[in-house]
């Protein structure tokens, strides 16, 4: 499994729209960076943020 995280947790704002995560190919969850690091609809985005220390 492959993970690439391309923000900078201080400022996703000003750098992103919208993130995208993806996983195996497929797209999980996207919506604007302080939407995502607020709540993330998606169990396995919330770990991902938890284990980047973004959350």
């Amino acid at each position: 499994m492959s993970r690439i995280l391309v923000i900078n947790p201080s400022s996703n704002e000003a750098v992103a729209d919208e993130i995208w995560f993806m996983e195996a190919g497929r797209l999980i969850e996207r919506g604007r960076p302080a939407e995502l690091a607020g709540g993330p609809g998606d169990s396995r985005l919330g770990a991902f943020l938890r284990n980047a220390g973004m959350s």
